[in-house]
């Protein structure tokens, strides 16, 4: 969450790139945010349902499973239509172009999950995979996982050569930044390791973290350095073959190449060993901001489209000059980032204190009912 706060803040690039860009690959290195987002999201899907066989408890397990995919719909539906009504009252270039004739299929297109925009383009995706999911669950719970799991990596593998022939479940404007065929692979792999984590931590015993930790580090290194030459030394092996093509033949982040899948597994195997060897000083240091922000992303996520909007607007019409230096565009990134926690921090308290001022009230309006009643019966 706060990679993603941070790359949609300021996108800058050479000598004005935020200095926080280290940190999170600015949306410009072989990985991005997003697939940590897909993939932890189906991991903690299958490590909740882990265990359910046949019978009701299956039941259940895909009732909850279709009500959170509900649940996300109606939040892209109103993230969608909010963010387009935002963009127009700031008259943002990118704002829908409305009038009699077209507001109606604009309307439908957005209920019926045809149309989507920047930013809200990922929770859309994340609706679909959770209705998909439903089925899933159902298969896995009776015994189905390799089907799962060969179904979804066919269906990437087609995407990557029949795009076409591979779209599912239906085609959507503004939704190239996501294609579901593709991104679906992650979170059904992710969602597979979850629900059989046990059995898997049995057959990787052996394997400690730190060996882990060495092996990533070292892989990792090697995709920095191919980042940093722009692909130069991997060019230099496919004669014939230019660099922007290996780019878009391996790593292209819409299509979910199969070499921005192996970056992906260097950086999570890279993270999740620094975090099981390094939690404790991660949690003192860094626990206050990233856990509240991890505890509640869904809250996170769509706060911080509408601090994005928010920022992006005032940087363009009070804020003059906008932040061009790498100072003022990480200062403004780390106001976003602040924003979207305080609110993540703050509206459970003021739930609470609702709570509690509806108690009194209800309490109070006993009381006078009480009085009142009292007094009627003295007359």
């Amino acid at each position: 969450m706060v990679a993603m706060v941070i790359d949609h803040i300021g996108a800058h690039t050479g000598a004005n790139a935020s200095w926080l860009y280290a940190l999170t690959g600015g949306n410009r290195f072989f990985v991005s945010a997003a697939e940590g987002f897909i993939f932890l999201s189906g991991l903690i899907t299958g490590v909740i349902n882990a265990g359910v066989t046949g019978g009701h408890g299956l039941g259940r397990v895909v009732m909850r499973i279709l009500h959170r995919g509900w649940t996300l719909y109606g939040v892209t539906i109103l993230l969608t239509f909010a963010f387009a009504l935002a963009l127009l009252g700031l008259g943002h270039p990118a704002a829908p172009r409305l009038d009699a004739h077209t507001s109606a299929e604009w309307v439908i297109g957005i209920l019926t999950l045809h149309r989507t925009y920047y930013l809200t383009d990922i929770i859309f995706t994340y609706t679909l995979l959770f209705l998909a999911g439903g089925l899933a669950i159902t298969l896995i719970g009776h015994g189905h996982t390799r089907v799962v799991l060969a179904g979804s990596w066919a269906v990437w593998l087609l995407w990557q050569f029949f795009p076409r022939q591979a779209e599912f479940p239906w085609s959507v404007v503004d939704g190239a930044a996501f294609h579901f065929s593709a991104w679906q692979v992650l979170f059904f792999t992710a969602f597979i390791i979850g629900y059989h984590r046990r059995a898997i931590r049995a057959r990787l015993e052996r394997v400690r973290p730190e060996t882990v930790l060495l092996a990533s580090s070292i892989l990792l290194a090697v995709c920095l350095g191919l980042y940093r030459t722009q692909l130069r030394p991997l060019a230099a092996l496919l004669p014939g073959v230019s660099q922007p093509d290996l780019a878009a033949q391996f790593l292209d982040k819409a299509d979910m190449r199969i070499g921005r899948l192996l970056v992906f597994a260097v950086v999570a195997a890279f993270a999740s060993s620094v975090a099981t060897l390094g939690w404790v000083p991660i949690q003192r240091a860094l626990g206050w901001l990233l856990l509240p922000l991890g505890q509640r992303s869904l809250t996170a996520y769509s706060v911080h489209v509408f601090v994005v909007a928010a920022l992006g607007w005032l940087t363009a019409n009070l804020w003059r000059p906008a932040p061009q230096s790498s100072l003022g565009i990480t200062i403004l990134q780390l106001l976003g980032v602040g924003m979207v926690w305080a609110w993540v921090r703050l509206a459970p308290r003021m739930t609470s204190l609702a709570h509690v001022w509806d108690e009194a009230e209800h309490r109070l309006l006993a009381e006078v009912e009480h009085v009142l009643a009292g007094s009627a019966r003295r007359v």
